[in-house]
């Protein structure tokens, strides 16, 4: 596991992803609070019980107003429920792992980092992270794009096991 070291106080945010969101820009500040919680709710792997203490401890939810706002996120019901099937056991959670590939023609070289990955003993299961606020069907499809690029890229690296991929949409907005 990375350790990635000390959470910047203020998170860097490229010219494009500003671009993708219109309005407020606390809004980005609060999808990079989002990923970095839900990071840290992966190496974890809280039991139900336990999902709530660690988000509301997260040195991330007591950095600035967007962290603050992150929690209130992750913390919201329907935004528990679709996170907590996550964190189940015998499944090992990989948030940010970075991959290199070439693409499916074979002419290009590929290379993200994948917000989470939960291998277990029959599947690899890809997962992209979605916060979303107002209108999200820009931040959707490029979601899904990214989400099967990353599938084709571990397709080759899979061994005997299955690869699915998914969009996790946290409500934000």
């Amino acid at each position: 596991i990375k350790d990635s070291g000390e959470i910047p106080a203020e998170p860097k945010i490229s010219a494009c992803a500003a671009r993708l969101l219109s309005g407020d820009s606390l809004n980005m500040y609060v999808g990079v609070r989002v990923h970095q919680l839900v990071d840290e709710l992966m190496l974890k792997a809280p039991a139900a019980d336990e999902y709530e203490s660690v988000v509301r401890a997260s040195p991330v939810a007591a950095l600035d107003e967007a962290g603050r706002r992150a929690a209130e996120v992750l913390l919201r019901p329907e935004n528990r429920a679709l996170l907590q099937p996550l964190f189940k056991a015998g499944v090992k959670n990989l948030p940010e792992l970075r991959v290199w590939g070439l693409s499916s023609d074979g002419r290009r070289l590929l290379n993200g980092v994948i917000d989470g990955v939960l291998v277990d003993k029959a599947d690899i299961t890809v997962l992209e992270y979605k916060t979303l606020f107002k209108s999200s069907a820009a931040q959707v499809a490029l979601g899904e794009k990214q989400k099967d690029r990353y599938v084709m890229m571990l397709d080759r690296i899979k061994g005997g096991r299955g690869i699915k991929g998914e969009v996790i949409g946290i409500k934000a907005g």
